[in-house]
């Protein structure tokens, strides 16, 4: 049965916060604009809804979710996450008390402007990506990185919400498949077939969202969820002539395999490259020097950057098992950066390490030093046996 809750006209929680206006809701969630009595400050509550009849352990999952998601958000501090303020329960439900932005979800700016330019869409990959990088050195994948769990200030500032169905990598006690599927149309095909999701899972909903920005609409979207998740498990990207120096990149991130996959790190600093060369676009570029953006290295010493992410990416997009990988996609024409003809090779970019309880990738050098074990082994044991021989051979 479902907790009474007091009249929606006098909804105070918690003798502090007062709930003035819905400014978002969908099938499961309601987020108010609301006010803390005590601080006196705007503040963003979001509040599960129960559906009539639901059975009581639904309530439960759905509850744990919630206190997920507080834990999930509580545990980072990052300029391009969402900052939770509090976390209360108010007759058996909990709510999460957030900071009140004046943005709005990438997803309606993407049906507001239907697409976006590749410096705009830099910019916001890269604050996307700053912010997963963060979650995943706390430990915790996001599951569900898609336009709808972005939110965008007008003034160009990048959050990422929404971590309802994040879980700490380690954490195991919430088993219902439905409870951690992210949205189909960003779902990673591995985790569409039954694995485990895993950072990796994440730059699969980076690549989507870049792709959304740019073509308007998401890479496998068939309208339904089967179809969708056939696609995504089967079918190859779909072109993105809008893309342009985000092409690579989109490409590198959508790779069926996780194991050729470029990790969030990586694509993260490629975003940066793209966003500052490509302000043409009317917006501030608010990726550097020090808002939470993925820094490359480069000094800031008033350098245009690199042209293009095909300048870097194409030719050798860093895998997560540290080899560099071509990526077989038509360059676009534009004059090679300064250090093309240098002749010294890019450097590695450094793979993002796996979380505490994943699996570590196998160092190159066990196999060979495996065999050569074996084979100093096997000659020692010949010579013994032959020396067992003569032995014998004298003795008698």
């Amino acid at each position: 049965m479902t907790p009474a809750l007091p009249p929606r006209d006098a909804r105070v929680l918690a003798a502090r916060y007062r709930l003035d206006e819905v400014i978002g809701s969908g099938s499961m969630g309601t987020v108010w604009r609301a006010w803390d009595e005590v601080v006196h400050r705007r503040v963003a509550i979001k509040e599960i809804n129960m559906p009539p009849g639901m059975p009581e352990h639904e309530i439960r999952a759905l509850t744990d979710r919630t206190l997920r998601e507080a834990r999930a958000i509580g545990a980072l501090s990052h300029p391009h996450v969402i900052t939770l303020y509090d976390i209360i329960v108010v007759a058996d439900r909990p709510y999460i008390v957030m900071e009140l932005l004046q943005a709005r979800p990438l997803s309606q700016v993407i049906r507001d402007e239907r697409t976006l330019s590749p410096g705009r869409t830099a910019r916001i990959g890269a604050a996307v990506a700053a912010a997963l990088v963060e979650s995943h050195r706390a430990g915790i994948t996001h599951r569900d990185v898609k336009p709808g769990n972005v939110l965008v200030e007008d003034a160009g500032r990048v959050k990422l919400t929404d971590f309802g169905i994040a879980r700490a990598i380690d954490d195991d006690t919430m088993t219902s498949t439905g409870l951690l599927m992210g949205s189909p149309a960003y779902i990673s095909p591995e985790v569409a077939g039954g694995s485990p999701a895993t950072p990796l899972s994440d730059a699969w909903g980076l690549g989507g969202l870049l792709f959304a920005c740019v073509e308007g609409r998401p890479p496998f979207d068939k309208g339904d969820p089967i179809p969708t998740l056939t696609s995504v498990v089967s079918d190859p990207v779909p072109p993105h002539p809008r893309s342009g120096p985000l092409g690579p990149v989109i490409d590198a991130l959508l790779q069926k395999d996780p194991e050729r996959r470029m990790n969030v790190r990586d694509a993260g600093q490629l975003l940066t490259e793209i966003s500052r060369s490509h302000t043409d676009d009317g917006h501030p570029d608010n990726g550097h020097p020090n808002d939470g953006h993925i820094n490359n290295g480069h000094p800031n010493d008033g350098r245009s950057g690199v042209k293009a992410a095909h300048a870097i990416a194409p030719a050798s997009a860093t895998l997560t098992n540290g080899t560099r990988r071509p990526v077989q996609r038509t360059p676009v024409a534009q004059p090679p950066p300064p250090w093309a003809t240098s002749g010294n090779p890019l450097p590695a970019l450094a793979p993002l390490p796996a979380p505490s309880g994943q699996p570590q990738g196998r160092p190159r050098w066990l196999i060979p030093a495996a065999v050569a074990l074996a084979l100093v082994v096997a000659a020692m044991a010949w010579f013994g046996v032959h020396l067992l021989w003569d032995l014998g051979d004298s003795l008698g």
